[in-house]
């Protein structure tokens, strides 16, 4: 077997190599203790989520979880009877019950690239959230409402499919990182809009309708 010390030294030589430059030994140590923490966490999870799944065959509908989960579609926080999980996921009652009268497909949110959100618009074409509920009303653009409760408004989403001619992939927007120089060194930076990388980013999605109501604004 290799001991601890032969797995630090093979440790230190992979991140040297893939760094290139030489690692202290405190550097080392901290930085293995991390990675052997998120080993844990994710044996932990992988154990938790065979149970789950052992259940699932005694309850196949799905059921609720205790304590406190993220809503795999909206990514909001829920707990206890508020939750729900079945084959496809851990999803709060709101999004389930809107996936139950097929308002949303039920593995809708392993394909985030399939829909916008309304953070989405905000953030990556610098929109208003009060201009986006007014496009939506004038159905200028289409979208899913998932309801709280019998009147409320939980989650609105937007598919790119009920849009298509409107709202372009989502991987012609999507943020990026780029490599800039700082104090004689290369840093990642991330994320940066996408807007910012092109000299007309509206040319780069001009055959949708929202390019239509954008404009370029230089500081």
């Amino acid at each position: 077997m290799t001991d601890n010390n032969d797995m630090l030294q093979l440790f230190k030589t992979a991140l040297e190599k893939e760094h290139e430059r030489e690692f202290t030994e405190r550097e080392i140590k901290k930085s293995f203790q991390l990675l052997e923490f998120f080993a844990e966490v994710a044996i932990d999870n992988a154990m938790t989520e065979a149970e789950r799944k052992k259940r699932l065959e005694t309850t196949p509908r799905g059921f609720h979880l205790e304590g406190a989960h993220t809503c795999e579609l909206c990514r909001s926080i829920f707990r206890n009877e508020s939750t729900w999980y079945d084959a496809y996921g851990i999803k709060c009652i709101n999004c389930q019950s809107a996936i139950d009268r097929q308002i949303v497909s039920p593995k809708l949110h392993l394909y985030p690239e399939r829909f916008y959100t309304l953070y989405d618009l905000e953030q990556l074409f610098n929109l208003d959230k009060k201009l986006v509920q007014r496009w939506t009303k004038d159905r200028i653009l289409k979208a899913r409402i998932i309801p709280k409760g019998k009147r409320g408004v939980h989650f609105t989403l937007f598919l790119v499919k009920d849009n298509k001619d409107f709202l372009p992939p989502k991987y012609l927007v999507e943020p990026t990182g780029i490599i800039e120089e700082v104090d004689g060194r290369k840093e990642y930076i991330f994320p940066v809009q996408w807007y910012r990388l092109y000299k007309n980013p509206i040319a780069r999605i001009s055959k949708y309708g929202i390019a239509k109501y954008l404009s370029v604004i230089t500081a």
